[in-house]
């Protein structure tokens, strides 16, 4: 193992264009100089030079590592060393778009920067790294990129968030020296994250320290320009992390995402827009679900070929097990190359993943029969790259001027009968296939003419493995010994004695093999020479199959991947009919229509138009015959934890107002469609309870199949999470957590009430930036933490605040009142009853659990009159589920409040609709039915608050997300689905063994 900067050329970035000389040995030599020639012809070769453009036998001249000439009119110069080619085909040297090596300790064993090198207080964040500097060549590693044809790589560091700056460089055996072609390439990032409870360890969390650090460097080269200027002015500390990237920032460094799913990639897009930088994101694979967000995009992918393993379906026990979108991955996935490249996303390969060449060409040989064409994948090892890189001018094509990189291959590189035989990288040869390449045992049918008026023709029968082939030509009745074959590479030559033939003397035999054909020129004993030919006869052993397909019959089918890829997933949005009328139904507006018996409503594109009785139907409208079904508003969970990503909640740390649940959203999450089928139309989602300031929530409508940006409410004034009580001050998470500061109630108000002042001090100081009148100060550093509770200060942002007991309760609004806060809603709020007086004096509202108690100390005076208790002193009060199984009922939870406390249907359905729609405030918009709200609303076949009833139909929108009918028959349709996808793993040749076996 040898660390990169000791082979790294001294002025490495100008040398791309050096003789050989530049890289010549300095040590003393011993004995006679190893000076391999400088220059080389290959003759008669098939030249790929780009994915457009292809020369079936031409020559390639490489001098001093520089391609010197190509094309079929090409002389090779005197000096060069001849390499015959025919047979074989040249393809531009690969390029490896993502190669990680090695690892710098991880966790919190994180290398700490010195005082003389000062960096990042996280240790996740290093941008600062230099991968050629601190990172080790792993010659496995790199033979194996050789063996798979890639001549140069783009290395990168492989942990942390900010990873550090990449750097092209080319393969050369170590003790060759290797080149640098490209420093600072890219600043490398990824959404990494803390196992333990460091910061962060969470999704969100990781986005949000993404989000500030780029701030942070922003402000850090403002400040040191300004102190440059005006040495008046105060120095910034110094910062090796924010020097770095802030200087990669000016100079606009791309950055390149590591993400390992679908969303993860939606989310790098969205942090790389924000920063106005070129960007490249090496995916997972799982790109072909989000085809339509990536159209019009002009930030290129870096893709994987590493497919599935087949999934275990042989026991049918053990097969339930395996879910459908499993089985559909397992299946879509050797197409996602290929609908990248007919939906005109650009993109590069990479072997990443990949144990061995043998595999990666298996599975990439397999894109090519799923679809992709061959010239896409060429591109996607070559032009694609370097144009990525910015380098097409040096890589990617067999080019006059261009870097000497080639891969010489037995044929076409994208069959399974052709071998990588040699890579050349800089001009020097690596030997790659020193076997041969065809099976030669067997018999062969040979034919030549010694004269104009002889011909012979007789079996040539090749015996012995290699490289001990042996072979007899069987002439008529006589049998001639052949004591030697010798085959190189597709080479072949022999010796056959001419006197049993008339002939005086040997003839010597040489050609080219492949799999069925010997092709080449004898010299007869006077120096004649003349063309032979053999054609296989029968072989001894299995030969090579051709290009064939793996599958059995699932070619023939055109399957397009449901979006979202989960069960009861669609392709696009319901349609918005212009009009609908649902007729004759007992509606229930919880607005002041009351209750409508065998009532009427329109709706006109999106909107409700009318509520009432025998309304006039529009002759294009759309009728629902809802005799005997009810009608509600759709219903509201005001606390709901659904469809979040990489945790709920970033528990590291006692102050999170940073994070976003906007950030972490899973727009696939079955979990929604369930909460459909139970007429939920919208939902509040909550940043968990570790912090007594945890992060920002989003109000979301359960748009199923619609992006995250769309399923978010536009307008909705935006909230966040509080939190008290034992989750805050780490009440039994173990003897391990005793440290962090709030461990009391005490501490916890405190906590609250120093941030808050933080705030306003932080609020002061842009105050005071904003009304200077000279110009040449620097703004001050930008806060995400501070600024959302500025904007609670500001009363932009609403309070929604975990509590459970009464004393907390009353401490925070002290506290809120303090700082001219009015809490928004208090959630659970469990011992609400006991001071709902004071709750409705502040002004804050209650959104609490139906019958929820016992089920920790705090909660032990929990009970199920708490909502209704709370609600007759005027608290307003909604019931929510915190859970996504509650979430599918929530209409029952709203019937207790009948039972414990009497309430009417009315008001108790109120608890689910109307209610938490004004805790939100969006009751504008949702909540009732009322003519002009959004036409949000749940058809029952029965009375909405019985435990009888099923919800039949839910609207958002003026669509229909959830049609119980539908259902039913989408059941049927997955259940078949499911089985032809298990058949067709089950009757797949050998079951795609590589990844059976190979488990990538």
């Amino acid at each position: 193992m040898n660390t990169l900067h000791e082979y790294q050329p001294v002025f490495s970035i100008v040398v791309i264009f050096l003789s050989a000389v530049a890289f010549a040995q300095t040590e003393p030599v011993e004995g006679i100089r190893d000076k391999p020639p400088g220059v080389y012809a290959f003759v008669d070769a098939r030249i790929v030079q780009s994915p457009d453009q292809i020369i079936e036998n031409g020559t390639v001249v490489i001098r001093d590592g520089i391609i010197d000439a190509v094309g079929t009119n090409v002389t090779p110069p005197s000096d060069a060393q001849i390499i015959e080619s025919a047979g074989k085909t040249l393809y531009p040297g690969f390029i490896e778009m993502y190669l990680p090596i090695g690892d710098f300790a991880g966790g919190n064993d994180q290398p700490k920067s010195s005082s003389s090198t000062p960096g990042h207080w996280n240790p996740l964040v290093h941008p600062e790294r230099d991968v050629l500097a601190r990172y080790q060549v792993d010659s496995k590693q790199w033979n194996a990129l050789r063996s798979s044809g890639f001549t140069t790589a783009l290395v990168l560091p492989n942990d942390g968030i900010f990873r550090g700056s990449a750097a092209m460089i080319t393969l050369n055996k170590e003790q060759s020296g290797y080149r640098v072609l490209q420093r600072d390439a890219a600043q490398v990032l990824s959404f990494q994250t803390y196992s333990d409870w460091t910061f962060p360890n969470s999704l969100m969390g990781s986005i949000a320290l993404i989000r500030q650090t780029f701030l942070d460097a922003q402000w850090y080269g403002q400040a040191f320009e300004a102190y440059e200027v005006n040495p008046h002015q105060p120095k910034p500390k110094t910062n090796d992390a924010l020097r770095v990237l802030s200087g990669q920032i000016q100079q606009k460094t791309p950055l390149y995402f590591a993400i390992d799913n679908q969303y993860d990639l939606l989310r790098a897009q969205r942090i790389a827009k924000e920063t106005g930088l070129p960007y490249w994101i090496r995916g997972s694979g799982h790109e072909y679900w989000q085809l339509s967000a990536l159209q019009n995009n002009e930030h290129p992918l870096v893709i994987p070929v590493d497919f599935p393993k087949t999934p275990p379906v042989e026991d049918s026990e053990v097969a339930l097990d395996v879910s459908l979108t499993t089985l559909r991955h397992w299946y879509y996935a050797p197409e996602n190359p290929a609908r990248l490249a007919q939906a005109g996303i650009p993109f590069a390969i990479t072997s990443n993943g990949h144990s061995s060449p043998d595999k990666f060409y298996a599975h990439l040989r397999e894109a090519v029969r799923r679809g992709l064409a061959k010239k896409d994948a060429l591109a996607s090892l070559t032009t694609q790259p370097a144009s990525i890189l910015g380098l097409a001018d040096r890589l990617g094509t067999i080019e006059q001027g261009k870097v000497g990189n080639l891969v010489v291959t037995s044929g076409d590189i994208f069959t399974e009968v052709s071998e990588i035989l040699d890579v050349w990288i800089d001009g020097t040869r690596h030997k790659i296939t020193p076997e041969p390449s065809v099976n030669l045992l067997g018999s062969w049918e040979l034919t030549f003419s010694p004269t104009d008026t002889t011909s012979v023709r007789g079996k040539l029968l090749i015996q012995n493995d290699y490289p001990d082939h042996t072979a007899k030509l069987l002439v008529d009745t006589l049998t001639i010994t052949v004591p030697e074959v010798s085959l190189t590479q597709r080479r072949l030559s022999f010796r056959l004695d001419g006197k049993p033939l008339g002939m005086p003397g040997v003839l010597r035999f040489t050609g080219v093999a492949d799999d069925s054909t010997l092709t080449g020129s004898a010299a007869l004993p006077d120096g004649i020479r003349i063309p032979w030919k053999a054609t296989v006869d029968s072989l001894s052993i299995d030969r090579p199959q051709e290009f064939h397909s793996t599958q059995t019959s699932m070619e023939s089918e055109t399957l397009e991947p449901p979006l979202p890829p989960v069960p009861f997933g669609r392709r696009q949005l319901p349609e918005q009919p212009d009009q609908v009328l649902i007729r004759n139904a007992t509606i229930w507006t919880v607005g002041p229509g009351g209750r409508i018996e065998q009532g009427d409503m329109l709706v006109s594109q999106g909107k409700i138009q009318e509520v009432g009785k025998n309304l006039d139907a529009p002759s294009e409208a759309q009728v629902i015959d809802a005799t005997g079904k009810h009608v509600t508003p759709g219903l509201i969970d005001a606390h709901s934890h659904t469809g979040i990503d990489g945790g709920g909640n970033e528990m590291s740390q006692a102050v999170t107002s940073e994070v976003r649940i906007r950030d972490v959203l899973n727009r696939d999450d079955p979990g929604f469609y369930g909460e459909l089928s139970g007429g939920l139309t919208v939902s509040h989602e909550l940043h968990g309870s570790a912090n007594p300031i945890g992060g920002q929530n989003a109000i979301i409508k359960l748009r199923w199949g619609a992006s995250v940006e769309e399923m978010l409410i536009a307008g909705a004034p935006p909230t966040i999470k509080f939190a008290l009580g034992e989750n805050v001050k780490q009440s039994h998470w173990g003897d391990e957590f005793t440290t962090r500061y709030p461990q009391t109630r005490m501490g916890v108000e405190q906590l609250i009430r120093d941030r808050f002042k933080d705030a306003i001090e932080y609020q002061n100081a842009w105050t005071k930036y904003r009304n200077r009148t000279n110009s040449g100060h620097i703004p001050p550093r930008r806060d995400l933490e501070l600024e959302a509770i500025t904007e609670v200060l500001q009363g932009d942002r609403i309070i929604h605040c975990h509590s459970y007991r009464q004393d907390e309760l009353l401490m925070f609004m002290h506290v809120a009142e303090e700082f001219g806060i009015t809490v928004g809603t208090f959630q659970h709020v469990l011992e609400g009853y006991k001071v709902a007086d004071i709750i409705q004096q502040h002004g804050a509202n209650a959104s609490t659990f139906s019958d929820w108690w016992g089920y920790k100390f705090e909660v032990y005076d929990a009970i199920p009159f708490n909502g209704v208790l709370m609600q007759d002193v005027g608290v307003l009060v909604s019931f929510n589920s915190d859970s996504e199984v509650i979430s599918r009922h929530l209409h029952v939870e709203a019937a207790k409040a009948m039972k414990y406390g009497g309430l009417s249907e009315t008001e108790a359905l109120k608890l689910i609709t109307i209610n938490p729609a004004k805790q939100l405030h969006i009751d504008q918009r949702v909540g009732s039915l009322e003519a002009g709200k959004d036409a949000d609303f749940v058809v029952w076949n029965g009375p909405p608050l019985s435990a009888y009833t099923r919800c039949e139909q839910t609207w958002i929108d003026g669509r229909k997300y959830f049609d119980r009918s539908a259902d039913l028959r989408e059941r049927e349709a997955i259940a078949q689905e499911r089985n032809r996808l298990i058949q067709r793993v089950l009757t797949t040749k050998n079951g795609r063994k590589e990844n059976r076996e190979g488990g990538e």
